[in-house]
């Protein structure tokens, strides 16, 4: 057999080095989408109505993009790090507020030389996620107190590492409570207008309250980050078992430690057993012989939603792995005046982080738009279009 001949292919220089130099360009530009930032601007979802185009022309949503770090682009990532990563130092001043059935929540008040407060500054009440507390929301409260407001985290029956003296935990679509601390502090600031701010799982009772008390809640305005708002969806059938895992965890634990005034209602040793969502609600939260799905519609954040009759905002990500993005009501959005939808490509559930030593993106967009809202209200003007 003939031995093959190889016949070398002679390429033109000017060719070869354009073939060289294309290919190096592309691994360059490549490499540099892999470390440049995002720079989409979130997409908005309303209605036309003097107050939104206030809010779009002073609050600057539309001019702030959402711009996380290439290893920062993965929802999980973002989600644990929302969790788990330190925020700045703020001090708080406890107090306790007795209810009208002697149980006791937890008012955890913002403090600080650093912050210019007067006395007519409004008040902000933060409402951490079902499992959080004051020190898992600094970086926002930190923020809101420098934009000038007075600051307060609301600690839910038992949490916070508060006392339980009742043999009731608050469930998490029950805003009676809100209502009580929320007339306190009105009473106590007459004169001084009041908004809210809630993260997560938080926002269900929040929710709740603006929806059962329409007009007469005393607030002025709400913002939510990364809102539940099916929790049949988030928080039942939903969530993945990595996430319910660690959410009832956290939960079994605050349970564990008011076991001796709940163990008289609640079947401590089955409710420390169950490792889902729905079994771990029946024995801590239903009533007598109320059955789980009517537990859940008792407690839909959205019950009431057409009575909400304050502005509105309602951050979300496309990415979201807890509240997913098909469950977000779009609808409700582009038909009410009063609210306003922002949703990003990234962020995950309660993350929205752009670097890992910057706060939250959601802190500043959230506590602009309260403000904005406020500057709104000062003129006179409607909230209808």
């Amino acid at each position: 057999m003939d031995s093959m001949v190889l016949i070398p292919i002679m390429v033109p220089l000017p060719v070869a080095l354009t073939v060289v130099c294309t290919s190096v360009l592309a691994v360059m530009l490549y490499v540099r989408s892999l470390f440049s930032s995002i720079d989409t601007l979130p997409k908005l979802f309303y209605k036309e109505s003097t107050l939104n185009t206030h809010l779009l022309n002073k609050s600057s949503i539309m001019r702030r993009p959402f711009r996380p770090s290439y290893w920062l682009k993965n929802r999980h990532v973002q989600t644990i790090l929302g969790c788990v990563r330190p925020q700045c130092i703020v001090h708080y001043e406890r107090e306790y507020l007795q209810l009208s059935d002697k149980g006791v929540v937890a008012l955890d008040w913002v403090i600080g030389t650093n912050y210019v407060i007067r006395r007519n500054s409004p008040i902000c009440i933060v409402f951490p996620s079902l499992t959080g507390d004051a020190n898992s929301v600094s970086d926002l409260c930190g923020c809101s107190a420098r934009k000038g407001f007075r600051t307060v985290v609301f600690n839910s029956r038992g949490h916070g590492n508060s006392f339980l003296t009742t043999t009731k935990l608050q469930s998490f679509g029950d805003p009676l409570d809100v209502r009580q601390t929320v007339l306190y502090i009105h009473q106590k600031h007459p004169r001084t207008q009041i908004v809210a701010m809630a993260m997560g799982s938080g926002s269900t009772v929040l929710f709740s309250y603006l929806g059962e008390y329409g007009s007469s809640t005393r607030l002025k305005a709400a913002a939510f980050v990364s809102p539940v708002y099916d929790v049949t969806q988030s928080l039942i059938r939903g969530i993945s078992k990595f996430y319910e895992f660690f959410l009832l965890s956290k939960l079994k634990l605050m349970l564990f430690t008011h076991a001796h005034a709940l163990s008289e209602v609640v079947d401590i040793g089955r409710a420390m057993l169950s490792w889902n969502m729905s079994t771990f609600q029946k024995y801590v939260y239903c009533r007598g012989n109320e059955s789980h799905d009517q537990f859940l519609e008792r407690n839909d954040p959205m019950r009431d939603v057409d009575d909400i009759s304050v502005p509105v905002l309602c951050v979300s990500s496309t990415d979201d792995p807890v509240c997913k993005h098909r469950d977000t009501p779009f609808d409700i959005f582009q038909f009410y005046p009063n609210m306003l939808l922002v949703a990003t490509e990234h962020g995950g559930h309660c993350g929205f982080l752009e670097s890992i030593h910057r706060p939250a993106w959601t802190d500043k967009l959230s506590v602009d738009y309260l403000a904005s809202v406020l500057e709104f209200s000062s003129k006179g003007y409607e909230h209808s279009g």
